[in-house]
């Protein structure tokens, strides 16, 4: 074992040569595991022309004057290695002997900063070793900025992984098993409270059933988020309950029996009138973050076709034609090419006629862009879908296109009602980039709304 004195008569610069034995691992280095396979390149480099770059170290007694603690650790050793552990790793499964070193005793008191560089840049940190190396920075009085300016990584990248402290301990563990991959994870963590103390309440459930996959842990994510949607969308039909003086209905779909399409109201006029007439109610919209209240009324809209339950029931299927018609249309149109001023034009009249991309649009969208062969693939349900869309540059501007016409295909979806204005136009867009003709049921109404 070299002299554990020698390292007093060293410049800080100057390299020396020093034996595997005499050198330390760095105690409070978190990283203990190396990725075999990217090693194995260095081994082999180390094999044919040893160490070129010196490890940076610190002599044993200027580090256990900051860290006491490790002195067992250490084990009379003289150096403690600062920077190069993967060098280390790769000298002893090469069957080196020595290793060049240079004493950095002005390092010791940067150790965190250290640390955290030498193994960034190397990945060979988890996402919560990196969490936890920022954090003791932060402790020492750095800033967000400056961590990220000493370590060389975007401020961003330093928020993001320090947000992961704020998950759970179940939740950090399954990061930490691979589990739960890092986007459901910072997903989680930047969650508003409602979700995560709904999380917490669903959480324990997965944890009894073992689960094991990131599948698993996004769904204890969706369904928190669809258990808030639900409570603020009827939060929000309340306050509309009371302020407009009408009843509020929890579920149309019981208390309509399965046939609040007949009930639902789109278009201001249906509202008013509904309103005049005493028969308005309100109901809690879709659960999207822009889906306001949906109104109903307590009377079905009434049947062109006539009463009785089996006009009725021609209705329904004519109708069904007519949607599965228009989204054979919607799936040709999602595949082609739109001239910029015919985009143009048709984002900017479904802005004039009042059409809104609610949940059931996009819903609508996310069928037919399936059916097209673009956009996202593996969306778990629409909101998935609808992030995933923003971020697509591939189908970008067909993607937007689609949630604009999806919103028309949801207006004319409504039932019972005199086909529109904006119904016309859709139309006419169908008709003129896909050749659609319309099905005799929808030829009736349309001619029947040209003739008013």
């Amino acid at each position: 074992m070299a002299n554990s004195n020698s390292h007093s008569e060293i410049s800080s610069q100057e390299t020396i040569i020093a034996a595997l034995g005499d050198l330390a691992r760095n105690p409070r280095n978190p990283v203990g595991r190396f990725d075999q396979t990217a090693l194995e390149g260095l081994v082999t480099s180390v094999r044919q022309v040893g160490v070129i770059e010196p490890l940076a170290v610190a002599s044993r007694a200027v580090w256990l004057a900051a860290f006491p603690d490790d002195e067992p650790a250490i084990d009379g050793r003289p150096y403690v290695v600062l920077a190069g552990h993967r060098r280390l790793a790769a000298a002893m499964q090469a069957g080196l002997h020595d290793v060049p070193i240079v004493v950095r005793d002005d390092l010791a008191g940067r150790l965190d900063e250290l640390v955290l560089h030498e193994n960034l840049h190397r990945l060979d940190l988890t996402p919560l070793d990196e969490a936890h190396a920022y954090q003791r920075l932060a402790n020492q009085g750095l800033s967000h900025r400056q961590i990220a300016t000493h370590v060389g990584v975007s401020q961003g990248q330093v928020s993001k992984r320090l947000s992961l402290l704020k998950l759970p301990p179940h939740a950090q563990d399954a990061l930490v098993q691979g589990r739960i991959d890092i986007a459901t994870a910072l997903e989680w963590a930047h969650a508003p409270r409602p979700v995560t103390a709904e999380i917490e309440l669903i959480v324990g459930e997965y944890l009894t059933k073992a689960a094991t996959t990131t599948w698993e842990w996004q769904s204890v994510l969706r369904q928190a988020q669809r258990h808030v949607a639900a409570a603020r969308a009827l939060d929000a039909a309340r306050e509309v309950a009371s302020a407009e003086e009408i009843p509020l209905v929890e579920d149309p779909d019981v208390t309509f029996k399965h046939r609040a399409y007949l009930h639902e109201l789109r278009r201001p006029a249906e509202i008013a009138k509904a309103r005049a007439d005493g028969l308005l109610v309100v109901s809690p919209g879709w659960g999207g973050p822009d889906d306001p209240p949906r109104y109903f009324s307590t009377q079905p809209q009434a049947d062109a076709t006539g009463e009785g339950s089996a006009a009725e029931a021609v209705e329904r299927r004519e109708r069904a034609k007519a949607v599965k018609s228009r989204e054979e249309a919607l799936v040709t149109l999602a595949q082609e090419k739109i001239g910029a001023s015919e985009y143009r034009a048709i984002l900017t009249t479904s802005v004039l006629y009042g059409l809104r991309v609610d949940s059931y649009a996009t819903k609508i969208a996310m069928k037919v862009a399936t059916a097209a062969g673009i956009g996202p693939t593996d969306a778990d349900d629409y909101i998935d879908w609808l992030r995933a869309a923003r971020k697509n540059t591939t189908h970008r501007e067909q993607l937007a296109l689609l949630l604009v016409l999806a919103a028309a295909e949801e207006a004319a979806r409504s039932p019972y009602v005199a086909v529109g204005q904006e119904d016309l136009w859709y139309y006419r867009i169908l008709t003129d980039h896909t050749g659609y003709t319309p099905t005799p049921w929808e030829a009736k109404r349309i001619r029947q709304a040209k003739e008013k």
